[in-house]
């Protein structure tokens, strides 16, 4: 059994890591592996979205509210969807960002 990882730093980063690190975070890899001045960091990996949505129970309420094609609701139904972001991060995604954000010092 392979152990979830849902950060990475800076330098274990580059252009083909965007599905799971976000463009911002891609890119600052491939700053950072250019030998550019990039400040230390991590960046919280889309595996951790994924762990947070499971372990609330949210993957079915979001998409419900997602399904839609009238723009008159989309605001309201993206406020409902943020709403829905207020319960605990799992405790390993969260000892993972933890230990991350020691290592930076």
């Amino acid at each position: 059994m392979t152990v979830a990882s849902y950060v990475r730093t800076l330098p274990e980063l580059g252009r083909d890591d965007i599905d799971e690190a976000g463009g911002k975070g891609a890119n600052l890899g491939e700053l950072t592996r250019a030998g550019l001045a990039v400040p230390a960091g991590f960046v919280v990996l889309t595996g951790a979205y994924r762990a947070f949505v499971e372990a609330n129970g949210l993957g079915s309420s979001i998409l419900k509210q997602a399904a839609t094609t009238d723009d008159d609701t989309l605001d309201r139904r993206a406020a409902e969807i943020q709403g829905l972001f207020g319960g605990p991060l799992p405790e390993d995604v969260a000892a993972e960002i933890r230990s991350a954000y020691a290592d930076l010092g």
